[in-house]
């Protein structure tokens, strides 16, 4: 495919992404909110089918890869919304007479501060490839069955219903 780099395709790619991004998350809260539950599910509805155009955007624009990639994207995201976008945006609620507005900023830059080291933590470990590893025995449980087992890791395959390894997440620690 031809570059698209300084084009009015690119720019217009990146607005089209944005606002399906936005309408993504609109949906899903307009969604949250809904006293009944067939508007509520077609929110839902309407939000994926938005996930998959934005999706369609994302990949012109070359925007997502391997998941070393997009985990380092994120991390770098949430950095900047962490300690430069969001107390920016604080200092300037708090110029024009915010401080409500102000202190919400500063407080969600401070979980962004933590989506960041959960990013960090995700990158070692799947660059590490320990992702399903643990140093000593903890409990698994497979997310489509339920079973839980105790060990280093979670088996190839649960035993109850075949599913593989990558639906087992971290139960509790021991």
């Amino acid at each position: 495919m031809k570059d698209i780099v300084g084009t009015t395709t690119e720019q217009n790619l990146k607005d089209a992404f944005i606002s399906e991004s936005t309408s993504i998350l609109k949906y899903l809260i307009f969604a949250d909110k809904s006293e009944y539950e067939y508007v509520e599910e077609m929110f839902k509805h309407v939000a994926k089918n938005e996930q998959e155009h934005a999706e369609v955007f994302l990949e012109f624009l070359g925007g997502f890869g391997e998941d070393l990639d997009n985990l380092k994207n994120s991390i770098a995201l949430e950095g900047f919304t962490s300690t430069i976008d969001y107390p920016d945006a604080a200092r300037v609620a708090e110029e024009e007479g915010f401080p409500e507005i102000a202190q919400k900023f500063r407080e969600i830059a401070t979980i962004e501060t933590h989506h960041k080291e959960i990013f960090e933590t995700l990158y070692n470990k799947v660059k590490n490839n320990t992702l399903l590893k643990s140093t000593k025995p903890v409990k698994w449980i497979c997310m489509k069955c339920g079973y839980i087992m105790e060990g280093l890791e979670p088996p190839a395959e649960c035993p109850v219903c075949g599913h593989e390894r990558e639906d087992y997440k971290l139960y509790k620690e021991e």
